[in-house]
């Protein structure tokens, strides 16, 4: 079994603005079709774009992990087409051993996301992965979450 959780927001530049997050939690099954989970928030209160992408993330690995069909599914597929979660998440396991500190010494920016992400992957493997669009040869399910946002 295969989870996907692809995480979109509205926000095109990193200074605070209102916008929606959404995901979709894709669930593959060999010869059934895929099963899918979405949501959608409308942020009301002005936030940062990195900030967005990180609750999106860790609204959708807190919904799969607690998804009674995803309990013994050890491995999430994260994808967003904004690479800079994926590039962040590299560093999460080096924060966690050092409290939550960056190399700096300082309190890692959007800690409390960061820890919600991980509390809710705990046992899973997470795999951040930038993208996937029909052009790469896979599926179009970022495509159409993208066009979505864009209607609201």
């Amino acid at each position: 079994m295969i989870a996907d959780l692809y995480i979109e927001t509205t926000w095109k530049r990193p200074f605070k603005q209102k916008g929606f997050i959404a995901f979709i939690i894709v669930i593959r099954y060999d010869g059934h079709p895929d099963f899918t989970d979405k949501l959608y928030c409308e942020q009301k209160e002005p936030i940062t774009m990195f900030e967005a992408l990180l609750r999106g993330t860790a609204a959708a690995v807190d919904r799969a992990a607690n998804m009674p069909r995803l309990k013994e599914c050890r491995e999430f597929n994260l994808i967003c087409s904004n690479p800079w979660v994926a590039s962040m998440s590299k560093e999460l396991d080096t924060w966690k051993k050092n409290g939550w500190k960056n190399s700096k010494g300082n309190e890692v920016k959007y800690k409390e996301y960061w820890m919600m992400i991980d509390k809710a992957a705990q046992g899973r493997k997470l795999n951040w992965i930038p993208e996937r669009t029909k052009e790469s040869g896979l599926d179009g399910y970022q495509d159409w979450l993208l066009r979505t946002l864009k209607m609201r």
